[in-house]
């Protein structure tokens, strides 16, 4: 079994963040200081960009019915199958 190793971001440390981050400090310092990857803080400073966002569909787009499966379309062999008639 694999252990995990990466640190966990927990709210007191997301705290520090924004406190160091608030003082100027670079996202490097930071992720230097709190022995974390410097993508780690990027993310955690910046986490609205990384939320999923629930969109609406547009408007004439087809809204599938709930338990309906995707109509799937042929792909590149059977289409070339279709056209040579095999």
């Amino acid at each position: 079994m694999k252990v995990d190793k990466r640190k966990k971001v927990n709210p007191e440390v997301l705290k520090k963040m924004r406190e160091l981050r608030s003082q100027g400090m670079t996202y490097q310092k930071i992720a230097k200081e709190l022995n974390l990857s410097y993508l780690t803080v990027y993310k955690y400073l910046n986490i609205e960009k990384y939320q999923k966002v629930k969109t609406e569909p547009k408007e004439g787009a087809a809204v599938p019915k709930e338990g309906a499966a995707a109509e799937k379309k042929p792909g590149f062999w059977s289409r070339l199958k279709a056209k040579l008639g095999s």
